[in-house]
Formats: structure tokens, C-alpha cells, sequence
């Protein structure tokens, strides 16, 4: 018999070794890359930051200013425009009005005192003297106290009061008339009130 050799060589298949894609030198680069990018993220957030604080302390600045433009300009309006109940505000602003009123009605002089007594002075009625004035109110309200020597003295002194032109704006009563003399039933002390008629 003959001897025979059989070639399995060919029949074998190698494995293939794979090639490294991941080299040395990829990795480096790699690395130096990911170094740089990350370098370059935190250099902009660092600018980012200073960016915001220089913007917060201007708009810091820029508040100060308009909040002191405010309250400046809150000085000049009424206070209605900044309170929460208006109702009150109003009310709180006519009772201001109204006490203004009744002070500078109060402090009013219409007609000068001076006036007033020299007018006096020339209603002169035998037998009548006065021996108080008080005038009130800035001239509103005129008391007068005084003697008269008889009733008609009396009645001429009212007569000539009523028709002086200083006077016809005033409403006269007379208070109190009395015989305080009782050896004279003639004389008289009487009290006289005067206001000053509406207008």
C-alpha cells in the first residue's frame, strides 16, 4: 500500500488579530483635547460670572437711582395716590379742608377793627356811653355793654347803629336791658349783640 500525505494546512484558518484603533498616541491627543475644551468652559464661565456681577452692581446703581427719582416725585403728589384705602384718604382730605376752612374764616378780619371803633365813635347820643367793646371772630360778632340815661337815648343810639353804613351788615339783639338804678327808673345798663348778616 502506498503511503500518503494529506496537507491540512491549508484547511486551518488563522484568526485575524485585530488591529488597535485606540492607540498611544490617539489617547493623548485625546486627552489634550478634552483638557482644552474644559479649560475653554470654565475661562468663559469665569468671564460669564464677572459679566453678571458687573451687570447686577449697575443695575444695582440704576435701582438707587429710580427709587430715589420716586420718593422725590412722591414728595410732590398727594398722599391719596399712594395709600390703599381711598375712601379714607378722601375723607381724611375734606376733614383737612374743612378745618382749614373754619381757621381762615376764624382768622379772616373782613373788616378792620380801627373801623369798626371809629364808627363807634361817631355815634354819639347824649345820655348813652359804652363801657365794653369786645368784638369777635374777626369782626363777626360785636358785644356791646354800656349805660343810657333813658330809653329813648337808648333807641336813638339802636336807630343810629342800624343805619351807619359800617353796620347794616350786622343783625342787632339786644341782650339785656335793665333798670339797675332805683332812686332813677329811667336809667337803663344794657347789653348789645351784633352779627354779621350772611352772605
Amino acid at each position: 500500500m502506498l503511503r500518503q500525505e494529506i496537507n491540512l494546512y491549508s484547511q486551518i484558518k488563522l484568526d485575524h488579530i485585530p488591529t488597535r484603533w485606540l492607540s498611544w498616541k490617539f489617547l493623548w491627543l485625546s486627552n489634550i483635547f478634552f483638557v482644552c475644551f474644559f479649560t475653554i468652559i470654565y475661562l468663559s464661565s469665569l468671564w460669564n460670572i464677572y459679566y453678571l456681577e458687573k451687570k447686577a452692581a449697575q443695575l444695582f446703581v440704576e435701582r438707587d437711582e429710580l427709587k430715589q427719582k420716586f420718593y422725590t416725585l412722591k414728595n410732590t403728589l398727594p398722599k391719596i395716590f399712594f395709600t390703599q384705602d381711598v375712601n379714607q384718604a378722601i375723607n381724611q382730605l375734606k376733614e383737612n379742608i374743612t378745618t382749614e376752612q373754619t381757621l381762615l374764616k376764624n382768622i379772616a378780619n373782613y373788616i378792620p377793627f380801627s373801623e369798626n371803633l371809629t364808627s363807634l365813635t361817631k355815634i354819639i347820643v347824649p345820655g348813652v356811653w359804652l363801657t365794653d367793646i369786645s368784638i369777635k371772630n374777626g369782626g363777626e360778632i360785636m358785644l356791646l355793654k354800656g349805660f343810657s340815661t333813658h330809653s329813648t337815648n337808648l333807641q336813638l343810639f339802636l336807630d343810629k347803629i342800624s343805619k351807619d353804613k359800617i353796620f347794616r351788615g350786622y343783625i342787632l339783639h339786644a341782650n339785656h336791658i335793665s333798670n339797675e338804678d332805683k332812686h332813677n327808673k329811667e336809667s337803663l345798663m344794657f347789653s348789645i349783640t351784633m352779627t354779621r348778616k350772611p352772605k
